[in-house]
């Protein structure tokens, strides 16, 4: 390790990881670096990093950052916070929350929970209204058509809308489509997680991006935990029979918090949300 590795190789690991912190242990982690003269050879190429003012320590948290100076002006006085996205979703929560453009909702959820079926639904609610993509990274084409075949208009639907993707979704997303993603498998380590969503919400323009991520039966956050909800405008939790809002950014109504709000429901063939009933507590 210690003949390979070298300053650019420790730098853009932590490009990767822009705008989170990073530990050494992390890199050792990350880039397989396991003995005493690697972990040393590491040592120096930080110190050299730090030096020269590229990375900063936290000396409270035994933590280190990426220097960042790339701050571009926002131009907020033309924009119109009128201008929502008229999206219809599944359980009608476009009477709960908004969403804006440039926005990033997490939907996390255990397999075979429905994540797949709140993807379709949101298709065939939406597709003659938006320029829809959605990236399928699970399915082969005679699953998708018979999972499709209880969506009526599904024969209907741009030849072009589902697409295969397993990986580097920013670099497909369509920036002023709704981008839906099922699924992005948990990144190793974890923290990555947050990167990958930056990067996909940094391609949006005037989009949306719909990221379907696996969790933990009984738990809300996904994999990866809070930084899945850093940038989230949304982030609704699917376990079995019951979803969830974790988080809603923008409410419809401003004297009806949507945060905490359930619902109960059937899912029938994996693909329809039948009876469905709020949770009042």
């Amino acid at each position: 390790m210690i003949q390979k590795l070298s300053k650019e190789i420790v730098l853009n690991w932590i490009r990767l990881a822009a705008g989170e912190s990073f530990s050494n242990r992390d890199i050792h982690e990350g880039l397989d670096i396991g003995t005493p003269e690697g972990k040393t050879h590491l040592r120096v190429i930080l110190k050299r990093l730090k030096d020269d003012g590229v990375i900063a320590f936290d000396t409270k948290h035994v933590r280190y950052r990426l220097v960042e100076f790339d701050a571009p002006i926002q131009y907020w006085k033309r924009a119109n916070p009128k201008n929502i996205v008229p999206i219809k979703w599944p359980f009608e929560l476009e009477k709960y929350v908004r969403i804006l453009c440039k926005s990033l909702v997490v939907i996390g959820g255990d397999s075979n929970v429905g994540k797949s079926a709140f993807a379709y639904n949101l298709i065939t609610m939406n597709w003659k209204s938006f320029k829809m993509v959605l990236f399928n990274s699970e399915s082969g084409d005679e699953e998708l058509n018979e999972r499709l075949s209880y969506f009526p208009d599904s024969k209907d639907w741009p030849d072009d809308i589902i697409r295969f993707r397993t990986h580097n979704f920013a670099d497909v997303i369509v920036p002023d489509a709704i981008n839906i993603i099922d699924y992005i498998e948990p990144p190793d380590p974890l923290f990555l997680m947050a990167t990958i969503l930056r990067e996909i919400w940094e391609k949006l323009t005037t989009g949306v991006a719909v990221v379907m991520l696996q969790k933990p039966p009984g738990r809300d956050l996904p994999y990866g935990k809070d930084s899945t909800k850093w940038l989230a405008r949304l982030l609704l939790s699917i376990d079995k029979g019951k979803l969830t809002i974790v988080k809603a950014k923008s409410w419809a109504n401003k004297d009806d918090n949507p945060n905490g709000k359930k619902w109960t429901f059937q899912l029938v063939n994996g693909a329809k949300f039948l009876n469905l009933m709020e949770i009042v507590e």
